[in-house]
């Protein structure tokens, strides 16, 4: 069975060029079996298409096939167009995918230092700890930086790492997960109207202690000649939104640094870290009322 789905950017190119291969595209038996030898169209297809009257009309008929025939149909239907000698509509269409990724390339962080940067865990309120480790100058050669927080009050923290703060980690990737309380409001849930029943949290239950405010506002200070915002480059994950408490069971610990470590082990190699964060959240809801 086909995996569902085009590329986007495949896609695209055929959606732009739909017109000109409307006009110009040969739809003849030896483009069709080329493309069924490849199993981008089944037979059935295959007598659809060639079962139009016109030529506009078979090749209209095979772009709107295209799309739905897999991740593979694209470069078949290239491949196709290379074999029926039709090189200017293949040479047309490629340029189009090349010009859509361009335009929506994503620029990403170099991370290729090795080791990869620095790590902080600390399990208690540090603020000497977390300063000292903002002065390293092993962040220098690192390509980013890590920090974990299972405390309360930290409303500093940012701070410490921005980029007036901790220059040698400007332009890089600062991770933050914290398991702290960001309020002293209880989010004790509801019931799914429409879900299974759910058991009683246990008994074992209790909120971190402290509270998190905003941080207060800094003037923001010139560094060279190039102008950084006073906090960039930062992604973090909370245990709770703001406002509420955060959770943590007495005899295992945080759910979330739990299913966190969890999450990465398994998906940190091929999953953005944004990703990993927004699968998290169901973890941790499964894990907690599970």
């Amino acid at each position: 069975m086909l995996e569902c789905g085009m590329q986007e950017q495949d896609r695209r190119a055929l959606q732009r060029n739909t017109a000109v291969l409307c006009k110009q595209l040969v739809v003849d038996e030896l483009l069709i079996q080329v493309l069924q030898a490849d199993s981008i169209l089944t037979e059935s297809m295959a007598e659809g298409i060639m079962a139009e009257q016109t030529s506009h009309k078979r090749s209209f008929r095979l772009l709107l096939l295209l799309p739905k025939r897999g991740p593979r149909a694209f470069s078949g239907f290239c491949s196709a167009l290379q074999e029926t000698e039709q090189q200017h509509l293949y040479d047309l269409i490629r340029q189009s995918t090349e010009k859509y990724s361009k335009e929506t390339s994503v620029k990403s962080y170099r991370v290729s230092s090795s080791p990869r940067g620095l790590a902080l865990v600390i399990s208690n309120d540090m603020r000497t700890c977390i300063e000292s480790f903002t002065r390293r100058p092993d962040h220098h050669s690192g390509d980013s930086s890590v920090v974990c927080l299972l405390s309360h009050g930290l409303d500093w923290v940012f701070e410490s790492f921005d980029n007036a703060h901790c220059p040698l980690l400007q332009n890089k990737p600062k991770m933050f997960f914290i398991q702290a309380c960001r309020g002293e409001e209880m989010d004790c849930g509801v019931e799914q109207i429409d879900g299974p029943m759910r058991t009683c949290s246990p008994s074992c239950e209790q909120r971190d202690a402290g509270r998190e405010v905003d941080p207060s506002s800094r003037q923001r200070g010139g560094l060279g000649r190039i102008k950084l915002p006073q906090r960039s480059d930062m992604i973090c994950g909370y245990a709770s939104l703001k406002g509420t408490a955060a959770m943590r069971n007495t005899k295992r610990g945080s759910w979330f640094i739990q299913e966190l470590n969890s999450s990465l082990r398994l998906n940190a190699r091929d999953t953005h870290l944004a990703d990993i964060l927004v699968q998290l959240k169901s973890s941790c809801v499964s894990v907690r009322h599970g």
